[in-house]
């Protein structure tokens, strides 16, 4: 790397959690970073994940696309760490 400053674009470091959703109308990748930084992809629109697109969500998307990336971080187990595809599209609007 150039200079003193790395950022590690992998997980195993726990740098970043994603929640990653595709279906038959669904096809995206929300992610927050420890410094902060939150990214959204919609990989319908930006397959090559070029546009970070968080700011086009509605405020109400963003709460419910981490409320569920939180319950996914602290779940233990298949039967807790999977979220029902109904409780995911009750709450986010189709044109994500």
């Amino acid at each position: 790397t150039e200079g003193p400053f790395c950022f590690c674009q992998n997980s195993n470091n726990n740098s970043f959690w994603c929640l990653r959703t595709i279906n038959s109308t669904h096809n995206f990748l929300y992610c927050e970073f420890v410094t902060g930084f939150i990214t959204y992809y919609n990989l319908l629109r930006d397959p090559y994940q070029l546009r970070n697109s968080i700011y086009d969500l509605e405020f109400t998307t963003l709460e419910e696309l981490r409320r569920q990336l939180n319950k996914l971080k602290s779940c233990a187990g298949a039967q807790h760490c999977t979220l029902p595809a109904h409780q995911i599209h009750n709450h986010i609007i189709n044109g994500i």
